[in-house]
């Protein structure tokens, strides 16, 4: 529990704290930080500890969007969906671990609504999105960056309406 709340909350409070004061003195910044899909409001089975910590990140980055915006300084978050990373490569392949079951990323696939992971990418052009000056008037929220993921609670099937 604690190794989890001190990486994910007291790391971000850890950066916040380093980083936010020479903005104020500039008079200007940008902040983005990173939680999950899952920190809104429902939980994930077995996360609870990421899931707290998460939800602290959020409600951390609410309140210095807050406190800050009349300094000059934005402070937003993004919540990514499942992305794929390199790391999932290998266990795609099966090269990391046989208890990793290869199908998995697949059976997830079909679950999500765009049936496909997030790329790095796309999480990073948010990133880059919250930082830029056509987002500063935008202090203080959570983006979800996650093809829909967080509001499909059952399996994907067709579209609405047949579309």
């Amino acid at each position: 529990w604690r190794a989890v709340v001190d990486l994910n909350l007291n790391g971000t409070w850890n950066m916040c704290s380093r980083f936010i004061p020479p903005m104020v003195e500039r008079g200007n910044g940008a902040v983005v930080n990173i939680t999950h899909i899952y920190t809104f409001e429902r939980g994930a089975p077995l996360f609870a500890h990421s899931g707290a910590a998460r939800a602290g990140v959020q409600s951390l980055t609410a309140t210095l969007g807050l406190m800050l915006g009349e300094q000059g300084v934005r402070v937003n978050g993004i919540a990514p969906g499942t992305v794929h990373t390199p790391g999932m490569e290998e266990h795609e392949s099966g090269g990391v671990s046989d208890m990793i079951d290869v199908d998995i990323f697949t059976s997830l696939k079909r679950t999500l609504p765009m049936r496909r992971f997030g790329t790095e990418d796309e999480v990073a052009a948010a990133v880059l999105f919250l930082c830029s000056p056509a987002a500063s008037w935008i202090t203080g929220v959570t983006l979800r960056v996650d093809g829909a993921q967080y509001q499909s609670d059952a399996p994907g099937g067709d579209a609405p309406l047949g579309w």
